[in-house]
């Protein structure tokens, strides 16, 4: 009987030093990943959007702090260092936080980290970690959140979806706020060539192998803008007839392959979290095809920015209707997910309970 009471006296105890949510926000802090800068030099989504709440939290007059390898690419902004160089790319390693990356945040929060302080964490190993390290104590006087950039969170509550599918994937308590991007914009329509497009992971979960498949069924190029890897795979679908591979590109560099590929294919084959790339496509006034799962389901609109395609043969028909879809309808789906958007429902958030609907 004796240990129930002490168990339930000890949440109670936590419960009354939790920090309540007011308008009052003292210092946010963003936790990165060992294997990238913020904002990263070309790919890296969670470091894009690690920098975009940065700046957008700055810009409204919040005091922030960025723990992360490297330099900070951002004004206005504190930076705890946690490595000199970022340790090898998640492309190279499925290391995406190393043990000195973890140690060095945890003594870095230590020291900067006061009551009623938000931590928002991006990797289910942050949360989990640190709350080893630094005690169930620590973790009573501040307020966390985890983005969930993948298929699992470290919190078990106050987790941040980038999408629908993805709460209902991983049932945790939390709230949905779509990712934001500083997009460039497409104010015309550029004459467009007869390839697809992709850009992002060369990996099976995404789906390249069956973009590869369509393109040859098609008879058209597969144009393919992805960090190198070392595995079997990305190794056969360079390999294929039908691939150009570009290498990894800058966001300027990409906006212009999407402005001028017949369409963006991302045959995603799991509940993608958010999609980052296939924002960037519409915006450059890009159709999409894709297989809707996650939050690709959410951001494209079938039938008037793009079409969900379950199999090979729907692609093949897909390809010939995507110049059927209105260029302003496209870019104009791709302006809801701006930076300012974002922003301020994770203020909203943070200082009332509940992101801006």
């Amino acid at each position: 009987m004796l240990a129930p009471l002490l168990t339930k006296g000890r949440k109670m105890l936590l419960d009354r030093l939790k920090p309540r949510f007011s308008e009052a926000v003292n210092s946010i802090h963003l936790i990165g990943l060992s294997c990238n800068t913020v904002p990263p030099e070309k790919y890296g989504g969670i470091e894009l959007i690690i920098a975009n709440l940065a700046r957008g939290f700055v810009s409204n007059k919040l005091k922030v702090r960025v723990y992360s390898p490297g330099s900070l690419g951002i004004e206005g902004c504190d930076h705890s260092q946690t490595l000199q160089e970022p340790t090898k790319g998640i492309q190279q390693s499925l290391v995406a936080n190393s043990h000195e990356h973890l140690l060095r945040i945890a003594s870095e929060l230590r020291k900067n980290c006061r009551p009623g302080d938000v931590i928002i964490f991006n990797h289910a190993e942050h949360f989990r970690f640190l709350k080893k390290r630094l005690g169930r104590l620590f973790f009573a006087k501040v307020r966390s959140f985890e983005i969930a950039h993948w298929l699992d969170a470290g919190l078990y509550r106050d987790v941040i979806y980038p999408s629908v599918a993805l709460k209902k994937f991983l049932k945790k308590d939390g709230h949905v706020i779509a990712h934001g991007e500083d997009l460039l914009l497409s104010n015309e329509q550029t004459k467009r060539g007869s390839h697809l497009l992709y850009a992002g992971r060369i990996t099976e979960d995404k789906g390249v192998h069956l973009a590869a498949a369509a393109c040859e069924e098609i008879g058209c190029r597969l144009r393919i803008a992805a960090p190198q890897s070392n595995t079997e795979f990305f190794d056969s679908i360079l390999e294929h007839p039908n691939v150009d591979y570009l290498g990894e590109l800058t966001y300027p560099a990409l906006f212009k392959e999407y402005q001028e590929a017949k369409a963006f294919i991302y045959l995603t084959q799991y509940e993608e979290p958010f999609g980052l790339a296939v924002v960037e496509s519409m915006a450059a006034g890009c159709p999409v095809i894709t297989s809707g799962r996650g939050g690709t389901g959410e951001t494209v609109v079938h039938g008037q920015t793009g079409f969900f395609c379950s199999s090979i043969s729907a692609v093949v028909e897909a390809y010939t209707e995507v110049e059927t879809l209105s260029f302003s309808n496209i870019v104009g789906q791709a302006r809801k997910y701006s930076v300012d958007r974002m922003v301020e429902s994770y203020i909203s958030l943070i200082k009332h309970g509940r992101p801006n609907e």
